[in-house]
């Protein structure tokens, strides 16, 4: 059948941005380290050819 392509934007507003395209529930999660302790944003914008979608999130490192 179809499968529809989604591409995933990460923006861990630390100066790292990166592209992931079809991940699945099996995939490796996406893992990513800071250097600092404090709180960041991290903004996920998904799309494909059934539109689009974002999302905000809140890590506190300490």
């Amino acid at each position: 059948g179809d499968t529809t392509s989604t591409r995933y934007q990460v923006d861990l507003m630390d100066g790292v941005r990166a592209i992931y395209e079809n991940l699945t529930v099996t995939d490796e999660p996406i893992q990513h380290r800071y250097e600092k302790p404090g709180v960041y944003r991290v903004n996920v914008k998904a799309e494909n050819s059934a539109g689009h979608d974002q999302a905000t999130l809140y890590i506190q490192v300490t």
